[in-house]
């Protein structure tokens, strides 16, 4: 039977002026919950935590996170993955259809599973085969989020996405977790 945890849907108390909950409980609890939907899913669970790493970079997993002018383009980003123009277009369109508001952390959730099973099957499908956490968050970086250095390896973007998918490793041990 696979685990279920709950999200924590609040909109944090404090963020950094980049959307970044300044609760690390807040940032730990969603990233468990985020790993663990995606081990639901099907992708291993090293692969898990490299993607989870991309997506502390991109949100700090605050469902609210949201910009007008990412990167200077007059074009707003916004949601865990910081989906961007278009397809931040396409989230809103997407809770709209379902009666949700864009924030809802689970509709967001449903709907980067809709995009993995969709335009990003390839990711899906690499995902599912590494067991590499290092190697799943440059898949990642380099095919579902293409940030700012995503095709450098030893980019800064990817070192920091690294070293936090590492950290949740830590954290998913330290709380003594069995998604597998």
């Amino acid at each position: 039977m696979s685990t279920q945890l709950k999200w924590r849907s609040e909109r944090p108390k404090e963020t950094t002026k980049y959307g970044i909950p300044k609760d690390r409980t807040y940032i730990n609890d969603n990233a468990m919950a985020f790993i663990n939907f995606l081990v639901n899913k099907g992708i291993p669970l090293e692969a898990a935590f490299g993607v989870a790493g991309n997506i502390m970079n991109e949100s700090g997993f605050n469902p609210y996170n949201k910009t007008d002018d990412d990167y200077n383009t007059g074009l707003p980003s916004g949601g865990l993955a910081m989906w961007h123009a278009n397809r931040f277009t396409k989230l809103k369109k997407f809770a709209k259809d379902k009666g949700k508001n864009w924030e809802d952390i689970e509709t967001q959730m449903e709907f980067l599973w809709s995009e993995l099973n969709g335009n990003y099957k390839n990711v899906l499908a690499k995902l599912k085969k590494t067991t590499d956490m290092n190697k799943a968050s440059y898949i990642w970086g380099n095919e579902y989020e293409k940030f700012v250095g995503y095709d450098k390896w030893n980019s800064e973007g990817h070192k920091a996405r690294r070293q936090n998918a590492a950290a949740f490793k830590k954290e998913y041990n330290k709380r003594g977790y069995n998604f597998s």
